[in-house]
């Protein structure tokens, strides 16, 4: 079974942002920005690149995530788009995809700016060494590749454009293998 919505950008930032306040939910590396959210040193552990944000120490609700040291910042998955259809596991592809890749951390890519209100809204990338859960939900067909796109060209990114071309790099790749077995939206 299939739940069927659309979440645009506006609205993803609302619920990033509702989430965050109930409280919800190497070389070549992406390293993140020293001007967005990290961690200190004390709650990293040697697999995690220092000064970044492990990606267990979120709260996770679909692609949406909170982090109760910093309730101001919510983080999301997807960079831009609107999905019509998502399937109903996607919070058992991120959890499995978290447990199995306990080492993983949060690079922030792009910060939406702030709100009203103060809070921010990133679109963070979860890596662990070459794999992002970015990529995994593109090759399950949890989502289209566009979804993991800068979604304008005026936004500022966090990392360099070359960890961003490489990042974009296999999205086509993941989505035609995700249609190719029918996976997820592509059933």
């Amino acid at each position: 079974m299939k739940n069927r919505f659309a979440v645009c950008l506006p609205v993803a930032v609302t619920i990033c942002l509702a989430l965050t306040a109930c409280g919800a939910g190497g070389s070549g590396q992406p390293q993140p920005s020293s001007s967005l959210p990290t961690v200190t040193s004390e709650a990293t552990t040697s697999s995690v690149p220092q000064g970044t944000l492990p990606a267990s120490k979120l709260n996770w609700a679909g692609f949406f995530a909170s982090d109760h040291a910093n309730p101001n910042v919510g983080y999301q998955l997807l960079a831009s788009g609107v999905l019509s259809e998502t399937p109903d596991n996607v919070d058992a592809v991120i959890t499995t995809w978290l447990k199995a890749h306990p080492h993983a951390y949060v690079v922030p890519v792009i910060d939406y700016g702030a709100a009203p209100d103060g809070s921010r809204v990133l679109w963070a990338w979860i890596v662990d060494g070459d794999q992002y859960l970015n990529h995994e939900l593109v090759r399950q067909g949890i989502c289209v590749a566009d979804t993991m796109r800068r979604p304008d060209d005026s936004l500022q990114l966090a990392v360099t454009q070359g960890q961003y071309d490489a990042f974009v790099q296999p999205l086509a790749g993941l989505e035609a293998s995700a249609k190719q077995h029918r996976l997820g939206i592509w059933k």
